[in-house]
């Protein structure tokens, strides 16, 4: 396969070639791995032209945007439904530089193991001014060729915004907006840009009214978010303490019951040995007294 041919074509540099270090974990897509590529990329309505260069033992697959606002960046993604193809890199060196770090410490066996020293992510992105006010114009206009390239679009912006403009993604965690389930993936990334590594204090109370919605109660980075501030306790609400509570008095008031009724029986029976039925073997009045505490405390407990 002439990848310097398919380079050229596509208007990439293909000088990353010479750099590039196959390894267990990485390697060019062949011929065929290409084509089927291609073809889920077009399916994806995607609306920006991305080259598949690189392939892992996990089908995970880089590559590089070659045209529009994007030009240059790279994406690792995943053949899945609803694939995540925000860029993940500032070029194709930077990318090749990290992999290679990766594989000097004998640290790198698939595309997962870079997962933390990705370039676009909340708080560690480097500015570009220019490319986020051109995201913010998409989003303005808000005229996508799909979900798929809105959800790009939208997360990009909110990766490059810097933290003394953070009340611009303030909309994103409130309603209407987190109100479409087509934004949830998005509301994911604002949550944890506004509460993560750097909290942004007035989006607190927006947070926190966010959370106790449904749909995001269970939103995976929660315990991230704030400090802990939102860390799911032993007890989730109210209702749950209440019901500790109530069942707490219910089991007193269980345990109160079935004593008064085995010291009533016990005196019964007392009362019975002396006056009907006097029963002269200690055992047997011990073993009789035992089986009415046991039939008190089961009567009791029974809900």
């Amino acid at each position: 396969m002439d990848w310097e041919d398919i380079c050229k074509k596509n208007n990439v540099d293909s000088s990353f070639l010479k750099e590039f270090r196959p390894s267990a974990g990485l390697r060019l897509l062949n011929y065929g791995e290409f084509l089927t590529a291609k073809e889920r990329l077009a399916s994806y309505q995607l609306g920006f032209n991305l080259l598949p260069i690189f392939i892992d033992n996990e089908k995970s697959v880089v590559a590089i945007y070659t045209n529009d606002i994007f030009k240059g960046k790279v994406v690792v993604y995943e053949d899945e439904p609803y694939p995540d193809f925000s860029p993940d890199f500032r070029n194709i060196n930077s990318f090749l530089n990290v992999y290679h770090q990766s594989l000097r410490k004998g640290e790198f066996h698939h595309l997962y193991c870079l997962e933390y020293t990705i370039e676009y992510s909340p708080g560690r992105t480097e500015p570009e001014p220019l490319l986020l006010e051109t995201c913010w114009k998409y989003i303005e206009k808000d005229i996508f060729a799909s979900d798929i390239q809105r959800d790009v679009v939208y997360r990009t912006a909110i990766f490059l915004t810097p933290n003394d403009q953070r009340e611009r993604l303030l909309p994103f965690i409130q309603s209407p907006f987190v109100d479409e389930q087509k934004n949830s993936r998005i509301v994911d990334v604002a949550l944890y840009s506004l509460g993560g590594q750097q909290p942004y204090a007035p989006a607190k109370p927006l947070v926190e009214a966010l959370l106790k919605k449904k749909e995001y109660k269970e939103y995976f980075l929660r315990d991230n978010l704030f400090e802990g501030a939102f860390k799911k306790k032993t007890i989730d609400d109210e209702d749950d303490l209440l019901s500790m509570i109530v069942l707490a008095v219910r089991t007193d008031r269980q345990a109160m019951g079935c004593a008064i009724v085995i010291a009533a029986l016990t005196i019964l029976y007392i009362a019975a040995i002396f006056l009907l039925f006097p029963i002269e073997n200690a055992l047997m009045h011990l073993f009789i007294l035992f089986i009415i505490a046991m039939i008190a405390f089961t009567i009791f407990t029974i809900k």
